[in-house]
């Protein structure tokens, strides 16, 4: 299986890095001579850190960022008008991790080259060409030396001007929004700890300020319209002056690492797969900064398309698997692209009416404690992709209804099936939780941490809170039937009250997991690689979940 991924940008990375760990090769090429030296997108969010945690290298990152805790929003004269706290987020990095692109992307590439991998520069794809059994492709070396060669799959991860999207002849539709914006890159000396972002709605426009790094800050501002935007004559000293107004505070900026203007694009391509040739990041689509949702989308897209890629490329998977790439994701950047735009559009008001309109409704969100859901979006781990057609679930029938009422056990039996429909439910990302032991001694661990490393579906059969030992006996040989038969694609765990003598066994003696997933009465879930809830089972049969495994991995 043949793989080429044009573009080596943090998407193309996380694509590379995703198949290496899965021990599939694929070539990675990038027209640049050298990586980036700007440090453009600087946040990395909650949800783009568990997936690195799933890689097993988001220890790295968090060496190297700092953490940001939230946002302030003010109005002119430092009044306050939204806190956006991210310390009750569900996850193990309730923060923004402030990192510049240039270190993302070295420490993507060190771990693809520790994995055996490489990043070919200096080479550009000129053209593809697809039949049913691959696809022809045209690169050129920086000589202009034309090579012709042919991969199972490309995967465009080449930016917003991407040429695997243009060889498809897929339109870029959106807009381009008139209002022009600025960014810098510099060291600041001022009173402003930095636990936090910083953004100033004024009557003269938008300002935002965030740490990216121990000692660099990330300004983004829409600019007057008598500032010029030709980089060459935008000055420190402008921004500087700018800054001054809208922040209202001392501060003087110097060193700067990046000064540039930049337009808003609100774009994205029809579909995101055209049989053998993929999409991801911004060769799909594009939007405003606000919230940094533009490079994590982009990861998760890699991620997304990298395991599914993995199992086909190893005969675990086929078609209808890639199938639900393009379902899944582009939906979700439809989806963004609709929160983001208008949201961008808002923020930008500038009438006095309208700023006053703006910032009320802003400070009457914070009053109604929609906070809470602000910061799961934001941090993207509200993404799901409930209703597509890769996941599944089984529930009790009319008959263990019947069977309950004759075992005289219906009030328990309801209490049971009301818990577990609260529990995560197919396409739902996975939640967290502490507290899994695998001794009595053991000081325990988290159900995500306990999958850290390995890209295999995870299958958790729950013994429920007060398990029979007949129930035990059967959840026993289901643990055995799923490794016999599923142990080349799935890791199987066994999460019980109390030690048990079986394999693959986990100590959840505060019931916290059981809990979290709304386990009280037996049941499974199955887990995709990326963590979302593919299947889930009440009570745990192998019989429904070999049938969804055979649809989906067909």
């Amino acid at each position: 299986m043949s793989i080429l991924i044009s573009g080596a940008g943090p998407v193309g990375l996380t694509l590379a890095v995703t198949l290496r760990k899965m021990g599939v090769e694929c070539r990675l090429i990038d027209k640049s001579p050298q990586p980036t030296n700007q440090s453009r997108a600087a946040i990395i969010h909650s949800r783009t850190m568990e997936v690195f945690e799933r890689l097993g290298i988001v220890e790295n990152f968090l060496r190297e960022g700092v953490r940001v805790h939230g946002a302030s929003i003010r109005s002119a004269w430092d009044k306050p008008i939204y806190e956006l706290h991210l310390g009750g987020l569900p996850t193990e990095y309730p923060y923004f991790l402030g990192l510049n692109q240039t270190a993302t992307e070295r420490l993507l590439t060190e771990e693809l080259v520790r994995l055996g991998g490489s990043v070919e520069r200096s080479k550009t794809l000129v053209s593809l060409k697809q039949n049913a059994d691959g696809v022809h492709v045209v690169l050129a070396d920086e000589s202009g030396s034309q090579t012709e060669t042919s991969f199972n799959y490309v995967a465009g991860c080449d930016g917003g001007h991407s040429t695997v999207r243009h060889q498809l002849n897929l339109p870029f539709e959106g807009e381009t929004l008139d209002t022009q914006w600025l960014t810098a890159d510099v060291k600041i000396e001022w009173d402003f700890p930095g636990d936090k972002a910083l953004g100033y709605l004024c009557p003269s426009g938008l300002a935002f300020i965030a740490r990216m790094d121990s000692d660099r800050w990330r300004i983004i501002i829409n600019a007057p319209d008598n500032v010029p935007l030709n980089p060459e004559d935008l000055t420190l000293e402008k921004i500087q002056d700018i800054c001054l107004k809208r922040f209202g505070m001392a501060m003087h900026l110097h060193d700067p690492a990046w000064i540039s203007p930049f337009a808003v694009n609100t774009r994205m391509a029809p579909c995101m797969r055209v049989g053998r040739v993929f999409l991801a990041g911004d060769a799909a689509h594009v939007h405003s900064p606000v919230g940094g949702q533009g490079m994590n989308t982009g990861i998760q897209d890699a991620f997304n398309l990298g395991w599914k890629l993995a199992f086909v490329a190893k005969g675990q998977g086929g078609d209808r698997l890639l199938g639900t790439y393009n379902e899944e994701r582009h939906a979700n950047a439809k989806k963004l692209l609709g929160l983001v735009g208008p949201a961008t559009r808002v923020v930008n008001w500038r009438g006095p009416l309208a700023v006053t309109l703006r910032n009320s409704a802003m400070k009457l969100a914070g009053m109604l404690g929609i906070g809470g859901i602000m910061a799961r979006r934001v941090s993207e781990l509200d993404v799901n992709y409930r209703g597509c057609s890769g996941f599944a679930e089984h529930l009790p029938s009319m008959g263990d209804w019947l069977s309950e009422v004759a075992h005289h056990q219906p009030a328990q039996w309801m209490a049971d099936c009301w818990d577990f429909s609260k529990g995560p439910k197919p396409g739902e990302r996975a939640p967290d939780a502490h507290g899994l032991l695998q001794h009595a001694e053991d000081l325990g661990t988290r159900i995500h941490k306990s999958w850290s490393n390995d890209m295999n579906y995870q299958l958790l059969l729950f013994s429920g809170v007060n398990p029979r030992l007949e129930r035990m006996e059967h959840l026993g040989e289901l643990l055995n039937h799923a490794v016999a038969r599923l142990g080349d694609r799935v890791s199987v765990h066994l999460i019980c009250p109390n030690r048990h003598d079986y394999p693959n066994h986990w100590i959840d003696s505060g019931l916290d997991v059981h809990h979290e997933y709304g386990a009280r009465q037996e049941c499974l879930y199955l887990i995709r690689p990326d963590g979302y809830v593919g299947f889930r089972c009440q009570p745990a049969l192998w019989e429904p979940l070999n049938a969804y495994f055979s649809s989906i991995l067909a």
